[in-house]
């Protein structure tokens, strides 16, 4: 494994890629106390968080932003199974990814599946230029570092390393939702694989 550490003020972000491609972790805020730096770990707190969207689980109810500042609920979607892409514009693996996703949007158009790309980007207008410039914004939302809200705990995902070994965000983050609002799979593979696809098609199947 080849791994890439980089401290950006107060946010240390760790790029790590291994055989899944799932490639970047944000690890827990930390503080400087008496000249030194001291980690404090949410993960008891993750931990909970992740119970709430744990397979099996109704997808939360939250109003997500477009790019026009108009809020739209996931669960408002009916009738669709729902592939959410969580990612962020700083993470490279989730930006390399993009354009392979965005051809899943397009090609769904008419179907009963729907992809949605969601991004933790901290602020909002950032993501909004980010986006118009690709020409991504099709189904595509703001949620930022809401951590206290449901949504935001399918970002999280157990990380253990020589290194690590706590609860971290993980992204670029999968996840499958049935058409009735139920959290069939909250760590897919990318949408592009042929994983995804055989385990899609079989949820689609049995449904």
């Amino acid at each position: 494994m080849k791994c890439h550490v980089a401290i950006i003020i107060i946010l240390t972000i760790f790029s790590c890629k291994n055989n899944q491609d799932k490639a970047v972790t944000v690890p827990v805020d930390f503080i400087e106390e008496e000249s030194k730096l001291e980690i404090i770990d949410h993960s008891d707190a993750n931990a909970k968080r992740m119970q709430l969207v744990k397979n099996g689980e109704r997808l939360p109810d939250l109003a997500l932003l477009d790019v026009r500042g108009k809020p739209i609920d996931l669960t408002s979607i009916k009738g669709k199974t729902l592939v959410l892409n969580f990612w962020a514009s700083w993470c490279t693996p989730c930006v390399e990814y993009m354009p392979d996703y965005q051809n899943l949007i397009n090609e769904s158009s008419g179907t009963d599946i729907e992809y949605v790309a969601i991004s933790i980007d901290d602020e909002m207008s950032y993501w909004k230029d980010f986006i118009e410039e690709r020409d991504w914004t099709d189904h595509s939302y703001w949620l930022g570092m809401k951590e206290r809200e449901p949504l935001f705990a399918f970002t999280y995902s157990k990380i253990e390393t020589e290194d690590i070994n706590s609860i971290l965000v993980a992204l670029p983050k999968y996840v499958i939702i049935s058409s009735d609002g139920v959290i069939l799979n909250n760590n897919a593979s990318h949408p592009s694989s042929e994983e995804f696809k055989a385990e899609l098609s079989t949820m689609l199947t049995s449904l």
